[in-house]
């Protein structure tokens, strides 16, 4: 089997543990990436008849290998690697999440080679490509096998809940937006959405809070967490900070800024005030007031 193939190996009766128990019948493939375990991805029928055979996993190699480039790593070599892909709509009767849009989940800890992972994704609850979701929890799949899940709680003291939360779905929307260039899709009407300028970013905020223009809670904003709950967890307003960071100071500072983190302090040392200027201003010449004020004012404070 070569590299990013994809092989249909019938029907299969399969444990999720998303599910919570067994998933009959349904379609299995398999995709090499050239090394560690093949990749299990399982597609209802259901799936297959309302968009169209084929449609986003089997783009899932070239994402994965998309991905692959702008991280520096291949995931799939580490040992516990493993990774199961559902596919499946509300109609495909399984006990699959019926409430669920997708996401990813590992149900024992990394400790250095990796931690096997569930995907799951449900097309009815889904109304754009479904590709950018995939890519978005492919991020998210590529985090646990890393540095950054291993060093969840030092962030969590770095800053708090939130700012895991903003620096782990920041990546991925980021990531969903801008490494992969999606083919046209051919196999349905749904449509890929564009995020190349402000006011499509603008856009997608007012979305997530349903066509409502205040996006923002309260300000002024001290610490990037405080984007988390003031936008109550809008994946717009974490990809728009995420963004601004990234096109301002680079990519690559983010992500040293990120990796710095996680090895200059720990989940129990105390970390100041001062800690965090200084840590900001080591990547980025400024606090993270000031760079919030700043990113307020590119965006007109949403308004």
């Amino acid at each position: 089997m070569n590299k990013g193939e994809l092989s249909y190996h019938g029907k299969k009766d399969v444990h999720s543990n998303y599910a919570g128990g067994m998933v009959e019948g349904i379609n299995h493939y398999t995709l090499s990436m050239g090394v560690g375990e093949h990749i299990n991805i399982y597609v209802t029928d259901n799936y297959e008849l309302q968009f169209g055979k084929g449609y986003s996993y089997e783009e899932i190699g070239n994402m994965l290998e998309s991905i692959e480039e702008k991280r520096g790593f291949k995931p799939y070599e580490l040992p516990n690697s493993a990774l199961e892909i559902y596919f499946y709509t509300n109609d495909s009767n399984t006990s699959l999440p019926a409430d669920r849009q997708a996401a990813t989940g590992a149900w024992v800890s990394n400790t250095g080679a990796g931690m096997p992972n569930e995907i799951i994704l449900n097309g009815s609850l889904l109304y754009r490509d479904h590709r950018q979701t995939i890519v978005h929890e492919l991020s998210h799949y590529f985090d646990n096998q890393s540095y950054f899940v291993m060093n969840k709680g030092t962030y969590c003291n770095y800053g708090g809940e939130n700012y895991y939360f903003w620096l782990s779905e920041g990546a991925a929307e980021y990531c969903s937006c801008y490494f992969y260039p999606y083919p046209t899709n051919d196999k349905n009407n749904l449509v890929t959405f564009g995020f190349e300028s402000k006011e499509s970013i603008i856009r997608y905020c007012e979305q997530q809070k349903n066509g409502r223009k205040d996006v923002l809670d309260s300000i002024p904003l001290k610490s990037f967490a405080d984007i988390v709950s003031s936008s109550n967890r809008n994946y717009g307003v974490i990809l728009a900070l995420y963004r601004y960071i990234a096109d301002e100071y680079g990519i690559t500072s983010l992500n040293s800024f990120t990796r710095y983190i996680a090895e200059k302090f720990t989940e129990s040392s105390p970390i100041s005030a001062w800690d965090r200027e200084d840590t900001a201003r080591k990547f980025f010449n400024k606090t993270e007031p000031e760079i919030l004020g700043d990113w307020l004012a590119f965006y007109n404070y949403f308004k």
